[in-house]
């Protein structure tokens, strides 16, 4: 359902020590740092991961530090500033998890076949459109960032997109989709419902359902295939 656990990195190296980077704001050292990836890597392959990393201005090294302090890596503030566009493009593929669901609920209720194209029409004209997206990915194109971290925020983007489209599909079944014809699908859906059957058609995790309540709060559910 979520996306928090996503590597963030083509390489699984790179991504595992920005990970762990991001993760110790104080920094860690060479020896800390193999001591947690040397099941992806040889020491000499690891040295070779952070001097790319640094020379991409990426992470900071022990040389940046004055002299009698510990030798660290830490994150440099490009990556700061990348992470919180990458927190938010996971956070798109959270939300569009419950937009996913809400129109599984809808069609659960077993409209007729008229009304589950139009329906499905109508959710499938914004599905992965949300001007919200669009306006991260053109941010990132544009931005001044290397080629290597657009290339990883695209490959991320990619991937969240892929698994929401198999779950799309999953949910319509072979549905032709036609052009929308301006029906609204406006069926007030009450929250208490929607998540006990959520708990009890889906199964999901006590956990799960405390993660959606979260991102349901203070959102109106008048569905037209969209957030009101």
């Amino acid at each position: 359902m979520n996306f928090e656990n996503l590597s963030e990195w083509p390489d699984p190296t790179k991504g595992k020590i920005c990970t762990l980077l991001r993760e110790n704001p104080q920094g860690l050292g060479f020896n800390e740092l193999y001591k947690k990836t040397r099941k992806l890597c040889a020491k000499v392959t690891l040295r070779k991961k952070l001097d790319e990393l640094l020379e991409k201005e990426l992470i900071e090294g022990p040389q940046n530090w004055r002299h009698g302090k510990k030798q660290v890596y830490k994150i440099s503030e490009t990556w700061k500033t990348y992470a919180k566009h990458l927190d938010q493009l996971k956070d798109y593929g959270n939300t569009l998890f419950i937009d996913l669901m809400m129109l599984k609920y809808v069609l659960s209720n077993q409209p007729s076949d008229e009304k589950k194209e139009q329906i499905i029409c109508e959710f499938n004209g914004k599905f992965l459109t949300k001007t919200g997206f669009l306006y991260l990915l053109a941010s990132v194109y544009s931005s001044w960032y290397v080629d290597e971290l657009k290339g990883t925020f695209f490959y991320t983007a990619d991937k969240i997109a892929q698994q929401r489209l198999k779950e799309f599909t999953s949910i319509t079944g072979p549905v032709k989709i036609s052009v929308p014809t301006g029906y609204k699908f406006s069926s007030m859906i009450d929250k208490d419902k929607f998540l006990g059957w959520l708990e009890d058609e889906e199964k999901l995790s006590i956990e799960e359902i405390e993660k959606v309540k979260k991102l349901l709060q203070g959102v109106s559910l008048n569905y037209t295939g969209r957030y009101a």
